[in-house]
């Protein structure tokens, strides 16, 4: 196949230089499958129109490919791939997520499984993210990124993302409009998630009489205020009582008694469960509790806590089979109502 015109990821403000750039950008086109053996590259002449840049920079990129034997020169008829063995390397991914909890433990080990012995992931904090985008694009096929930062963090990482090729980029959790066409997505719509796992939960929240939602405002990050609005549009349509606080601490234990708590943060859930025992009231008799996505000690803790949850574990297998080529586009995530002891 003839190739006029091929994707490179160039980057004027990287510390790599245009020509290893150039090599990177290609290696990577043959490992993702986009050039394969057989392909015509565009000419020298081309390459450097297209890109800005000189011919000393595309020849000596191209020279390098030919001394690899990646790719081949025929007289008067141009460069061609000659070795796409390269697409069965491993492939080189790192994930970005805003909290290396036990949920984003699952996303990891999931890709990790799925993947096999085709990929190594690695795992960075936001410090080493920037550092890694400024100066050493080229060191990864894939970024898997899971936004939901601090605000102060956000603006910035949404400047950085635009400077990855979205054929390399896939998101989790968020959608972010700006980046719109990054090669996949698996996201929550975090209102309408919460809003239909309380319905199916309703069965056992009608025999309480109010429900208390714990909403962190300083974590507003990682849990966005569309909780809030789901949550309130399922009181308004259920017709329940509730009450809003942003931390378990400051509500009385008195008031727990035919109320059902729905908790955010694993901290207030280990208050609100202290709280229980203290006041001798029994759980999903006296009251109740619902937490947000599971984690394997909420299966034991209380003998079982109730949950809704996101589908982490599919979250990662998503990912991969991105990675893999077997699934494109947005997907939407599965959330869902797991009925325990606690209720």
């Amino acid at each position: 196949m003839k190739h006029d015109f091929i994707q490179l990821d160039i980057c004027d403000d990287s510390n790599t230089p245009k020509y290893k750039q150039i090599i990177d950008s290609i290696t990577w086109s043959i490992k993702a499958g986009k050039l394969k053996s057989g392909d015509k590259l565009p000419s020298i002449n081309q390459l450097s129109f297209d890109y800005y840049l000189s011919r000393d920079t595309v020849e000596k990129a191209y020279r390098y490919l030919c001394a690899q034997k990646i790719i081949q020169s025929i007289k008067r008829r141009g460069y061609y791939i000659l070795d796409d063995s390269g697409a069965s390397e491993e492939i080189k991914i790192l994930l970005l997520v805003n909290d290396f909890n036990s949920e984003k433990k699952t996303i990891y080990n999931e890709m990790i499984q799925k993947l096999s012995n085709q990929a190594t992931v690695d795992y960075c904090d936001y410090s080493l993210f920037k550092k890694i985008v400024k100066g050493n694009l080229d060191g990864y096929q894939y970024y898997v990124i899971m936004p939901g930062f601090e605000s102060k963090h956000q603006e910035e990482l949404n400047e950085l993302l635009l400077k990855i090729n979205s054929e390399k980029l896939i998101l989790l959790d968020t959608k972010l409009d700006q980046l719109a066409n990054c090669k996949g997505g698996m996201y929550q719509d975090f209102k309408e998630d919460i809003y239909n796992a309380l319905v199916e939960a309703s069965t056992l929240l009608k025999k309480y009489e109010k429900l208390i939602l714990i909403f962190p405002e300083d974590k507003m990050h990682t849990y966005p205020a569309d909780i809030i609005a789901g949550f309130k549009r399922f009181c308004g349509f259920n017709q329940f009582k509730y009450e809003i606080y942003n931390d378990a601490s400051c509500i009385d234990p008195k008031s727990y008694k035919k109320s059902a708590f729905v908790v955010l943060e694993e901290a207030d859930l280990v208050t609100i469960i202290k709280n229980i025992q203290l006041s001798k009231m029994k759980l999903a008799k006296d009251t109740g509790i619902l937490s947000y996505n599971d984690t394997a000690l909420k299966e034991v803790l209380a003998e079982g806590i109730s949950v809704i949850t996101a589908d982490f574990a599919k979250m990662g297998q998503i990912a991969a089979d991105m990675i893999l080529g077997q699934v494109s586009g947005l997907v939407k995530n599965d959330f869902h109502f797991m009925s325990r002891a606690s209720l």
